[in-house]
């Protein structure tokens, strides 16, 4: 009999055919089944589990830093390399070969093709020169956006020679050197740098620069601070020269350059300077 049932056993006649039992028995079950609970609270979550161990190690991916020692010339065009199999290099790779022995000798191009241990490159950038059996070969960098244009340049300064006949010095000349002023307060020792390449019409003509200052340093110009010289050697005859002379000036100061023929004659000064500089 189950748990939980009750037998109660009563029959009370036998019949043809009915199951062998005692008189006035009757059997009657009973089962009792409770109703379905509430599900329950679920339970906390488990710990995390130990890290599993680390996988093997991957194979190597394909490299690109080889050697080979193809007879190779500098320049540009069409290369080709003998190197190892199952390199990295694809149609388009950009590659550098420098030799060994010195890598200011290279050839960089474009891979065109690599087919078993044939490397073939379009070069189209090179150093050096001569024919190398040592090459260092790797990837290299495609060459950088061309960069804006630069500014357009100021243009040349242009010099027209000037002339004179006066055998006193004369300043404000066409085409003369510009004045310089240097400003100060307190006393300042400056340095006047003349250059001058002047022809004179004859001989004995002669040809002279010098400079004339003002405000604070009250100078003339002289053949005591001048360049030059006294006597020509006669016409086209060119006489080169320069000086440097040192003043003291106690405020500010302007200079300008000067300019005279030695004696009676035209002196043509076909290049002339004046530089001023402030040294303490």
């Amino acid at each position: 009999m189950q748990k939980g049932a009750v037998r109660i056993l009563s029959w009370p006649a036998k019949s043809s055919g009915a199951p062998a039992c005692n008189r006035n028995e009757v059997a009657v079950f009973w089962s009792f089944m409770g109703m379905t609970g509430e599900t329950g609270v679920p339970g906390a979550v488990g710990a995390t589990g130990l890290k599993g161990d680390t996988g093997a190690k991957g194979d190597t991916g394909a490299g690109y830093a080889t050697t080979s020692t193809s007879s190779v010339s500098v320049g540009s065009g069409p290369r080709a390399f003998t190197v190892p199999t199952a390199l990295g290099y694809t149609i388009g790779s950009r590659v550098r070969a420098a030799s060994s022995a010195n890598v200011a000798n290279y050839v960089e191009g474009v891979v065109t093709s690599y087919v078993g241990t044939t490397l073939a490159v379009n070069v189209d950038t090179f150093g050096g020169s001569g024919t190398h059996a040592d090459w260092l070969i790797n990837l290299a960098g495609g060459p950088g956006l061309q960069g804006d244009a630069g500014a357009t340049g100021l243009s040349g300064a242009s010099w027209t020679a000037l002339s004179t006949t006066s055998t006193t010095y004369v300043t404000n000349l066409a085409s003369s050197p510009a004045s310089v002023t240097v400003n100060t307060l307190t006393t300042k020792t400056v340095l006047v740098h003349l250059f001058t390449s002047c022809t004179s019409s004859g001989n004995d003509t002669g040809c002279f620069m010098s400079f004339a200052a003002s405000e604070g340093l009250t100078q003339s110009a002289s053949d005591n601070f001048g360049v030059g010289q006294s006597r020509g050697t006669g016409s086209g005859r060119l006489v080169s020269g320069g000086g440097t002379f040192m003043v003291t000036i106690t405020a500010d100061t302007t200079f300008t350059p000067a300019f005279k023929s030695f004696t009676a004659g035209t002196a043509t000064f076909n290049y002339s300077s004046m530089i001023v500089q402030v040294i303490g």
